[in-house]
């Protein structure tokens, strides 16, 4: 067995292209207009139409998705002239985001982690 891909269920799939090409996600396809694959260097995501429970907090979430990154200023830097809202709770090397779904995504500078 290997891991497969991650399901986004969201009540705008559509919605959230922008915003996952804004983390270097690339557009697969669309099928039947609403189910949307991406992909990041091999790992594919789904954002699929569904209902979601709200985490008002990443450490209230009960997932998270974690990207790890060696450039994390130019990250930060790309997220901020794209109006994303970066919640500052975790430090330096890491970037705590929301996609337009509500799901709780961390990007960590691998540096960070040696």
């Amino acid at each position: 067995m290997k891991p497969g891909h991650i399901e986004i269920f969201s009540e705008e799939p559509k919605a959230s292209i922008p915003f996952y090409e804004t983390l270097g996600f690339t557009l697969t396809s669309v099928q039947a207009d609403k189910f949307v694959w991406m992909d990041l260097d091999g790992s594919e995501i789904l954002i699929r139409p569904g209902s979601r429970s709200f985490a008002p907090t990443y450490k209230d979430a009960a997932m998270a998705m974690v990207l790890y990154s060696s450039d994390i200023k130019a990250i930060r830097a790309r997220l901020v002239s794209s109006e994303v809202d970066i919640h500052e709770d975790e430090g330096e090397g890491c970037i705590t985001i929301q996609d337009p779904g509500g799901h709780w995504i961390q990007i960590v500078d691998m540096s960070s982690h040696s």
